[in-house]
């Protein structure tokens, strides 16, 4: 079903199973019939509008749900799950998604894809368990998203993923437990993450990587557990970082690294009980800059500095009674 050329829809407790057959013929399981074209899930183009409420969107061939070349949808309480492609797209300057307790679970490639210019406002949602891919992408210069008491998690590769200029902003958001790489993961120019309130715990890599000259803030947020790698990692030169209130702790390497000269700053921030190093910053121009921040009980080190990298305590900083080690 292609909704297009200024239309406007609303469906309310549909179920729309795309590519299913019996018998040799697909199934009806609504009176939208046509909603089988191809094997793809609707797809809003052409500055349309579809509302959607109650309804599930699955076992689609492509992408459970596209809003396309300014195409706009507004959902509630609706489901995109088990499709072979990504389960939401938003793609395209003017396009837009709108989704309140909803789903995009369990679907093969991304489960939400913001793309191209495209923006989306996500409030209460799940986008966990993709078995190939990302949870939540945005990708793209002008692509933005902002996510509030979101659940995304247990995805194959990284859970939220921000490359090539997109905005991101999470609110009271979880993002644990990738199977294979970060929970936040900002990379490339002019592409930001903004969190407040949110987890990123318990990820098979780094909890966060920031790298390629992209930018980040977190408040009052926890970066903890990382089964294999970092809590925090800025890489790169013109990566920056800046904490406020977060607890990076306990994590299987550094709690943080700033290395290939990025830039990071902790302002009442805990890094503690690592298996490696609290603070390690590698590298010519890498730079620390801590107040007010505590790194004890770590294993490799509390702070540690090496090939060039630097390490600033301002004020009332807690380093375990130890000073910072150049190595």
């Amino acid at each position: 079903m292609h909704i297009r050329d200024q239309s406007s829809v609303r469906m309310t407790s549909c179920s729309v199973k795309v590519g299913e057959k019996e018998n040799g013929k697909e199934k009806d399981e609504s009176d939208i019939s046509a909603v089988k074209v191809a094997g793809e899930g609707p797809s809003i183009l052409s500055s349309s509008f579809l509302g959607a409420k109650s309804c599930t969107f699955q076992s689609a061939s492509g992408s459970g749900l596209g809003v396309l070349e300014g195409g706009q949808a507004a959902l509630e309480d609706c489901v995109s799950s088990n499709s072979k492609g990504n389960g939401w797209v938003v793609q395209g300057e003017g396009s837009r998604m709108e989704a309140r307790g909803s789903k995009a679970d369990g679907n093969e490639l991304t489960n939400a894809w913001v793309v191209a210019g495209a923006s989306a406002v996500f409030s209460s949602c799940s986008m966990g368990f993709s078995s190939r891919s990302v949870g939540l992408a945005v990708t793209g210069k002008g692509s933005t998203a902002t996510a509030t008491a979101c659940t995304i998690s247990g995805n194959q590769h990284n859970n939220v993923w921000g490359v090539e200029g997109a905005s991101l902003t999470l609110d009271g958001c979880e993002c644990n437990s990738s199977k294979y790489k970060n929970g936040w993961n900002a990379s490339g120019g002019g592409s930001s993450i903004v969190a407040r309130g949110s987890k990123a715990e318990r990820n098979q890599h780094a909890n966060v990587f920031v790298g390629a000259g992209a930018s980040a803030v977190f408040s009052s947020c926890s970066m903890g557990l990382a089964s294999s790698s970092v809590g925090l990692g800025v890489w790169g030169k013109g990566s920056t970082a800046a904490a406020t209130a977060c607890t990076i702790s306990s994590n299987q390497e550094n709690n943080v690294q700033v290395t290939e000269g990025a830039t990071a700053t902790l302002n009442n921030c805990q890094s503690n009980g690592s298996k490696n190093c609290g603070w390690l910053v590698t590298g010519e121009d890498s730079c620390l800059v801590a107040s007010s921040s505590t790194a004890v009980s770590n294993a490799g080190g509390n702070a540690v500095m090496h090939g060039g990298g630097k390490i600033v305590c301002l004020s009332n900083c807690d380093l375990g009674g130890k000073d910072v080690v150049n190595k």
